[in-house]
């Protein structure tokens, strides 16, 4: 099956696929909260940092999900199901 390749989304966590070998890709680095070593009996802990959360999950790149490509994984010429009831703006 061949389908046609999407837009090209803009920002730092988008999915494009690579069009030639040496096209630049972003980076897609763990944010600096989730790299912070924890102290769990310091005093100067911030109430909303669990000591106990292994994974970061506040930060937009964990909320997104950046585990591979998404865009891959179906057809997107495909219909899809509008979430919301407005026509649009």
């Amino acid at each position: 099956m061949k389908y046609s390749l999407p837009k090209p989304q803009g920002g730092k966590h988008a999915m494009n696929p690579i069009l030639c070998a040496d096209q630049p890709v972003p980076d897609q680095r763990p944010s600096k909260k989730s790299l912070q070593k924890i102290d769990v009996l310091s005093q100067d802990i911030i109430a909303d940092m669990s000591p106990f959360t292994i994974n970061d999950v506040t930060s937009r790149a964990a909320q997104l999900g950046i585990t591979g490509r998404q865009w891959s994984k179906r057809n997107p010429n495909d219909g899809y199901r509008r979430l919301n009831k407005r026509k649009g703006k």
